[in-house]
């Protein structure tokens, strides 16, 4: 098996040794919030096999998510996250007056405690813009 090699930030699946080069594909897997070096650790063999082998695949983790720095978190901890996504349950989001509602509530709550924690003017969220 062929080695990742990983750097901050930066995750690289090299193309296969013995075979042509032909350059590099870089994922972006969007988001917004998406880790472009755990999608490419997931999905770059994936990838290799629709491209071909002489490929390296390369992801990497825009500003404030996974392995970049500053890191936008809006909560402490993994456990307070994960209570978070707990407490959603298993309702899906459907057309009745009730569920938009709640959504639109559980959103304006994520929304404000981001902006608590990593906004403002001196918070982290001034190194997030495109510009």
């Amino acid at each position: 098996m062929r080695s990742v090699a990983r750097a901050i930030a930066l995750l690289k699946v090299p193309a296969a040794p013995g075979v042509k080069y032909r350059g590099t594909v870089i994922t972006n897997p969007g988001g917004p919030g998406g880790s472009g070096t755990l999608f490419t650790l997931l999905a770059g063999r994936m990838l290799q096999v629709m491209t071909g082998s002489g490929y390296d695949v390369l992801g990497f983790d825009p500003r404030g998510v996974g392995a970049s720095t500053p890191n936008a978190q809006c909560f402490g901890s993994d456990s307070e996250r994960l209570m978070w996504m707990v407490q959603a349950g298993n309702r899906l989001l459907n057309a009745s007056d009730a569920s938009l509602g709640e959504f639109r509530a559980r959103e304006q709550v994520i929304g404000a405690r981001c902006e608590k924690r990593i906004g403002g003017k001196d918070g982290i969220t001034r190194f997030m813009g495109t510009a």
